[in-house]
């Protein structure tokens, strides 16, 4: 396999596709501490091809895809707003950054966040925060090794499952 791959905004032809793989990534992150129920729920009504479509609509240039012949490999989500009793100001959410799991050490998470940095600086944002389960440690050491710091934690809630996240920033 060669490992080609193109960095561009999410398209809304690509909501079906960039759903599956947001899906995929989801459940092999988070699925062994949901239950089904909940999970299958979840990953329907948030990452579902129709929802997808809805926020690619909304807001084009915060979403970007990987692609390698054709097929979305990678994607990355920028969202406006500061995480809850901290005041970040001229900062952007890094929302999601996820890789499909074959590719990863392909360098696709590390090209998508640069890509997220050109976004940040076209649009004037000075700062870029990101919210990383406290146990996925290998997303912690990429955000580590990329210059974010911890500055807090936040509870992030999957319906009635309750995360601890790590709050990460760095400035741009």
């Amino acid at each position: 396999m060669s490992d080609s791959y193109e960095i561009r905004s999410a398209r809304a032809e690509d909501a079906v596709a960039l759903g599956g793989l947001l899906q995929r990534v989801f459940r092999a992150t988070y699925g062994s501490r949901i239950p089904d129920q909940i999970l299958e729920s979840y990953l329907k009504r948030v990452f579902g091809a129709a929802q997808v479509a809805v926020e690619i609509a909304q807001t084009p240039q915060f979403h970007l895809v990987a692609s390698f012949e054709g097929c979305i490999v990678g994607a990355a989500k920028l969202a406006l707003g500061s995480p809850e009793g901290h005041a970040l100001p001229n900062s952007v959410e890094l929302a999601r950054l996820y890789v499909d799991p074959i590719w990863h050490g392909k360098g696709v998470a590390q090209a998508l966040l640069m890509k997220t940095y050109d976004q940040c600086r076209k649009f004037g944002f000075k700062n870029i925060w990101l919210c990383a389960w406290e146990e996925n440690r290998r997303a912690l050491a990429f955000y580590q090794k990329h210059g974010f710091e911890a500055f807090g934690t936040m509870p992030v809630f999957v319906d009635t499952v309750r995360f601890e996240d790590i709050l990460l920033r760095r400035s741009i």
